[in-house]
């Protein structure tokens, strides 16, 4: 059985949204219960230098700018995501 683009399309979207609520969901549990939410992503102006699925360079790259970034928490600075979530939001 052959897969069409459009069920393909629509179980990824599925699975993102429930990705990001499921981020959304930790963050306002971690807001309600005054701890910290730190959220390890991958930047928007990150050059993809990959030239095939798996390219050990390209993890290099990922593990470097990982390794920065966390340094650069660790050390006080950090960016924090405001969903600009109000003090009784709920979580379903």
């Amino acid at each position: 059985m052959k897969a069409s683009t459009l069920a393909i399309a629509g179980r990824s979207i599925s699975t993102l949204t429930q990705g990001v609520g499921d981020l959304y969901q930790m963050y306002l549990f971690s807001r309600e219960n005054q701890v910290d939410y730190n959220l390890a992503y991958i930047p928007g102006d990150f050059t993809d230098t990959r030239t095939k699925a798996f390219d050990p360079k390209h993890m290099s790259q990922l593990f470097e700018l990982g390794f920065r970034l966390g340094k650069a928490a660790a050390n006080g600075r950090r960016h924090h995501h405001d969903w600009a979530i109000h003090r009784d939001a709920e979580i379903t």
